[in-house]
Formats: structure tokens, sequence, C-alpha cells
């Protein structure tokens, strides 16, 4: 925007200065030079247009850039001999946008250069006529040099001007799709006058008759009656693809029911401000979060806004075992994490999912979600984990998921989801001699320990 007023306080003088001679001769000048408005505008628009319509082809490209940029993905391509079939995907996809990118560059040259002639002629023309006149003796040789250094510098003035009214333009197409993509308006909001959970109060959880599908016409969840008590440890096991992972995101209410509703404390969820219900959750899921913190900001990132406590950032290490290993490291708790930093450390997958859970701890939720929560962590970690969960509370509800029987059998409450459906309801002893699913998943699973 600087630059275009400069440009527009330099052709202001120019335009003055020629006026004082010919009014034509800036006409002149300014239509020679409308070709490479034109131009650059067309070249804007379609590069834009090649990068919205392959926008997908240069995600897959970055996606399979990404896999020579990760450490552990590295180690695999280097393994498998992997990295010369990749680098050949690289190749084609970046040949294919690039293919639309070029022939855009050359028809760019070719146009750019019958516009400069267009131009240059319009200044030949503007200067053609003021030799003329010296040669009547109209003009003096002064004059026509004074009247030739104008004319190029207006020339200049217009072409900049002209070449940032085409990159605003190409930039204003970019960032038309960055608001269009920010004004989207939220599926899940707040009714008029959302009710306000007390955060002091955990409340009890009811499904009434819900079903959910991504697909309307293949439900994932089917008519799903369940009720979780304030301060109850709830254990909900299946197969893969059973609805266990969806049945928690319907909970932390990311989707709507498609049919029935999520009572808590007898209020339908939808009913419920989304801020006051989140401040009661604390949700560990499969796919957690990584933060290249140092140690402390990782595991107090949770409570956003109020100044991290050391103290309760190493209870809520210790609690998820991960204190051991973080008192290894060089600096402890101002460790830093990632090996892309100077000094940083890169944790196991393990580490990671400890440090994962220790935030959870940290925000001390009235309401934990686990999702496998500890699929990575050694056997005893894991035992020690559980032994502080049971000893929770009594006011704190637990959700858990996990395929590990032995870290469900404690649960107060256990549920067998299979194919969206609860097909078994009780305790673990209730379940064994129901002698149904539990008890066939849990017996395989013992029979490897025998």
């Amino acid at each position: 925007m600087f630059y275009m007023i400069q440009n527009i306080l330099e052709l202001i003088i120019g335009a003055v200065v020629i006026f004082s001679f010919k009014p034509w001769l800036f006409l002149i000048v300014l239509v020679g030079l409308i070709p490479e408005l034109i131009v650059e505008a067309k070249y804007s628009r379609n590069i834009w247009s090649i990068d919205a319509a392959k926008g997908e082809i240069k995600r897959r490209y970055w996606n399979l850039q990404y896999h020579f940029k990760s450490l552990s993905n590295i180690i695999e391509l280097k393994l498998l001999n992997l990295a010369p079939n990749f680098i050949g995907k690289i190749s084609g996809l970046f040949r294919i946008f690039r293919g639309g990118e070029e022939a855009t560059e050359r028809k760019r040259f070719t146009r750019s250069t019958l516009a400069a002639v267009a131009s240059t002629g319009a200044v030949g023309i503007a200067l053609g006529w003021g030799v003329n006149q010296v040669l009547l003796g109209m003009m003096q040789i002064g004059t026509l040099t004074f009247l030739f250094s104008t004319v190029m510098d207006l020339r200049q003035s217009l072409s900049g001007l002209f070449q940032n009214l085409a990159r605003q333009y190409k930039d204003s197409l970019y960032l038309s799709d960055t608001f269009k993509f920010l004004d989207l308006e939220p599926v899940i909001t707040n009714t008029h006058s959302p009710v306000v959970l007390d955060k002091n109060v955990t409340p009890e959880i009811k499904f009434e008759n819900v079903w959910f599908g991504y697909d309307k016409d293949k439900p994932i969840l089917k008519n799903i009656n369940l009720t979780i008590k304030a301060g109850e440890k709830l254990a909900i096991v299946g197969v893969n693809g059973a609805g266990k992972t969806t049945f928690i995101k319907l909970l932390c209410r990311f989707y709507d029911p498609t049919r029935g509703r999520i009572l808590l404390n007898g209020k339908d969820i939808r009913e419920i401000e989304l801020a006051s219900w989140y401040e009661l959750l604390g949700a560990l899921f499969q796919d957690y979060s990584r933060y290249n913190f140092i140690v402390s900001e990782s595991i107090a990132v949770t409570v956003p806004g109020k100044k991290s406590s050391i103290e309760k950032v190493k209870e809520a290490a210790k609690s998820a075992e991960a204190d051991i290993f973080i008192q290894e490291w060089d600096n402890n708790y101002g460790q830093m994490l990632g090996k892309e930093f100077e000094g940083g450390v890169e944790p196991s997958i393990g580490q990671w999912q400890k440090l994962a859970l220790a935030r959870t701890f940290y925000r001390d939720p009235k309401i934990f979600i686990l999702d496998e929560p500890t699929s990575s962590i050694d056997a005893e970690a894991e035992a020690k984990i559980f032994d502080k969960l049971e000893a929770l509370p009594d006011d704190r509800t637990v959700i858990l998921i996990s395929h590990r029987f032995s870290t469900v059998r404690h649960a107060h409450q256990i549920i067998v989801l299979e194919d969206g459906t609860i097909s078994e309801q009780g305790t673990h002893r209730e379940l064994v001699r129901l002698e149904g699913t539990y008890a066939r998943l849990f017996k395989l699973q013992a029979k490897g320990y025998k």
C-alpha cells in the first residue's frame, strides 16, 4: 500500500508536468500501459485458479514431503528403501501442478512482451513528438531532455502502480478464501440463553435413545441408553469400529445426536453453555497433541490464562508416572522438548503419552475422559497410573476406553459396544458370569498370559 501511495504521488507530479505540455501525451502513455495491467491481472487470476483447483494435489505433495522431516518416518523410509519411491511420487505430483503454472508463466511472458512493446511504442510516440518540436524550433533541447525524463518517470510510476494493483488483486483472491473460512458458522453453538453448569458440581450424565451417524443412512450408534452417575468409573470396551470414540465425541458435543438426547443433571446438553461444560472435562484421546515447549509449560498448557504452579506440575507428572524420566533430563522440568530446538530432547512414544496424561491430571477435571490412555506405556507404570485413577476423589467421574481388560476390571460399570449398540452392561464379575462377548474377549487376553 505504501508503494502504491508513492506511485500515485509520482504519477500526479508527472501528470501535472506533462499536461503543461500536451494533455494527449499523458493519455498516450496511460493507454500504452493498460495492457500491462490486464496481463498482470489475468496472470494473478490464473495462478489463484491453479492453486484453488489443485489444492488437494498440493496437500498430498506436502504430506509426502513431511515423511522426510519426521525422524520416525525417515527410519522407515531408510529401512524399507522407500525413499526412491516417495521421491518419485513427490516429483510426479510436483509436475502436475507445476505444469499448469509453467504454462501460465509462458503465457505471461508472451503477453508481457507484447504489452511492453505497446507501452514502449506509446513512449516513442511522445518522444517522437518532442523531437519533432525541437526540429521545428518550437522546443529547446534542454526542454526535450526534461520532457524525456518526465515521460520515463511517468511510465515507471504507472507501471509500478499497475503491478502493485495486480499484486493486491492476487493477494485479495487468496485472502478472500481465508475470510470465507473464518466466516464459516459453527454447526455446534450455544442457545440464546444457555444453562451455565456449576464448576464445583460433577453432573450425572444420561444417554436417552441416542442415535448418531456421520452418514445419516449409516448410523454408528443405535439406541444408546446409559446413565453415568457422578463419581462413577465407567469402562467402555469393544472391537475396533464399534462406536466407542464416537460415543466420546457426542459426550464432548463435537456432534449432536441424530435422534435422542444427552442429559447433564436433567438438562439437554444442547441447552448447556459449551464453555462451562468443557471446563469440567479433561480428555486424552488416542491422537493426543505433542507440545514442543519446556516440560513445565507442556504439562500446564491445559489451564490457559492462569499462572502455572510448579508444585502442581510435579504432582501431575508423578500421577502420570512421568516424573521418573523428567528428573533424568539435564534441566528436569525446564527441559526443552523437541530435537529441532537447541538443547531439546525427543521423548519416546511412551514418554509423550505420559506427558499428555500429566496434562489431564494437571487440569484436575470433574470428568476424566480417557481413550486408550496407556496404549504405549509399560505394564508397571500402567498399573500405578490406574491405581491413582481409582484413588481419585469420589466426585470425579472417569470414562475409560481400553482394549486391555486388566485396566477395566475394577470399574464400577462396564459396557460392551457391538455394532453401535450396548450389548452387555455390568461389573467385571457380572459380565464374566454372563459368558458373552466380554467374557470371551477377557479369556482370550488371559490365555496369552498362561
